[in-house]
């Protein structure tokens, strides 16, 4: 399997936003690598993100903000959020910081455009999924 070089990587990642009816110069970042889209109402953001110890191996990451950890029920919640992320395919649910997200992270290497396609579809989708449930589950907690 051939790894594939950050351009390519790129090229990837625009040729899935112009899938989505998306200029991909609209949702460039502020460096190279860096997209942010909104998608029926998820923000997400994508990444091509280069390994600190090899110039040459590159990741992808999908993700997207659900919510910041309330300061009530916040057990019951992250336990709602495990359960959750068990029927979750090629997605995660991570927290970072005070936090929530919906995450998808890979190796580029072996990467097709199908895969790009998904990852981006499915994060926008269980980002919007998620917080929705959890809103009506926790309204008080949940903004």
């Amino acid at each position: 399997m051939s790894k594939l070089s950050f351009e390519e990587s790129c090229r990837m990642v625009e040729k899935s936003l112009e899938g989505l009816k998306v200029e991909p110069a609209r949702c460039r970042g502020d460096r190279p690598g860096r997209w942010t889209i909104v998608i029926s109402g998820a923000e997400v953001w994508i990444d091509i993100i280069t390994s600190s110890q090899d110039a040459h191996t590159h990741y992808l990451q999908v993700m997207s903000p659900l919510f910041k950890l309330p300061e009530h029920n916040q057990q019951a919640i992250a336990l709602d959020l495990l359960d959750f992320g068990y029927s979750m395919y090629g997605t995660s649910v991570c927290k970072r910081e005070n936090w929530f997200f919906s995450l998808h992270l890979r190796e580029v290497e072996g990467l097709d455009q199908g895969e790009v396609d998904k990852a981006i579809d499915r994060v926008a989708y269980y980002s919007n999924d998620i917080y929705s449930k959890f809103k009506f589950k926790y309204p008080n907690e949940i903004p």
